[in-house]
């Protein structure tokens, strides 16, 4: 029987706040709305969680993708607590795409160790509702909004990520790897910028080889807004591979509204906004996701403390790593899946392993 997450959870109450003008990074002036959902979750366990994707859709056809987490704040009765975020990147105006028309959510739980999808989309606020501002919490279920959720979390095997490591460990003589550390040359043949490109062609060629086989570009990366590296995803995503981009949402949101990120979006590219922080909140910090992988086809890793604009390349010593093995790409794509939203696989290590 295929569980859905409507058998355990499901939302409850929503709210809209005042409208604020906040500086995006092109010193826009732009509005933003505090805002949240409420869910009623059944508590089968003391080691569960919620999450919400978010979706913004926008006049020019696009569609902005949020993941944020929920927590506990109550009890609704008879064994349902309430869980809630107020953590949405709510900005229905100002953007690279036009104003807002609506947005919808969907949501993931997990439970006995795997992630759980939503069956359905729900409605959280259209243009109209921020104008007036407040929003009704009884049209989640508005039939024009409703929809089958598409979205779909994985988590990897267990068993195969432990041999991986033990594999690692006990195996190798060296690991199949290759340093980046400089203070950063853009002209550089040796700068990274041309290492992605490198691997980007590769996949693109490995597809063309085997046309009919999956072949992908994972990227989960702070900032990145790199016009010639989004072309080049673009031309990815054209010569059929997948392509999918995970970025801090201060970093894909109005708050920067850059053309580069808006051209994956427009090219059918899912770039997805992490929300950890409350948006325009100062005193919680500036940074939702720090991560900085990028996955090619399970067996090119980079991992990086270089974001993909290098604006500060010249002035910080920055550092990154590229491995050229599946077992390390099995790795990272388990920390990579984790923060799309499912369940992160623990592995076994022993102190006395070589390369922990």
């Amino acid at each position: 029987m295929v569980e859905f997450a409507e058998q355990y959870a499901h939302p409850s109450y929503k709210w809209i706040g005042k409208k604020r003008i906040v500086r995006n990074m092109q010193n826009w002036s732009i509005s933003n709305f505090p805002g949240g959902i409420g869910f009623a979750f059944y508590n089968y366990s003391d080691k569960k969680a919620l999450k919400v994707l978010l979706k913004v859709y926008r006049e020019d056809d696009t569609c902005e993708l949020y993941l944020t987490d929920t927590y506990y704040c109550g009890e609704f009765g008879n064994n349902w607590q309430k869980w809630q975020t107020h953590r949405l990147p709510l900005f229905p105006y100002e953007s690279c795409h036009g104003n807002i028309t609506y947005i919808t959510f969907s949501y993931i739980i997990h439970k006995d160790g795997i992630s759980i999808p939503s069956y359905q989309e729900y409605k959280f606020a259209t243009k109209e509702d921020f104008e007036r501002g407040w929003v009704n919490d009884d049209d989640f279920h508005d039939p024009y909004y409703k929809r089958e959720n598409r979205y779909r979390t994985y988590e990897l095997s267990h068993e195969v990520l432990q041999q991986s490591i033990e594999r690692i460990n006990k195996e190798y003589r060296d690991l199949p790897l290759y340093p980046v550390f400089t203070r950063g040359d853009i002209n550089s043949p040796f700068h990274p910028v041309n290492e992605i490109h490198k691997h980007i062609g590769w996949v693109i060629d490995r597809k063309r080889r085997d046309p009919n086989g999956r072949h992908y570009i994972a990227m989960a990366v702070y900032d990145p807004d790199n016009k010639n590296i989004a072309e080049h995803l673009i031309y990815a995503k054209e010569s059929g591979v997948d392509v999918e981009c995970i970025a801090d949402w201060s970093s894909v949101s109005s708050m920067n509204c850059s053309e580069n990120i808006a051209m994956l979006r427009r090219a059918g590219i899912d770039v997805y906004g992490v929300v950890r922080n409350t948006p325009c909140e100062p005193s919680e910090g500036i940074a939702s996701m720090h991560t900085k992988i990028i996955i090619f086809d399970d067996e090119i890793v980079h991992s990086s403390s270089y974001n993909l604009h290098f604006h500060l390349w010249g002035r910080n010593w920055e550092n990154g790593i590229i491995y050229n093995s599946k077992d390390f790409g099995l790795i990272y794509l388990n920390i990579y899946h984790a923060i799309r939203g499912g369940v992160i696989q623990g592995l076994h290590i022993e102190p006395q392993w070589r390369y922990n």
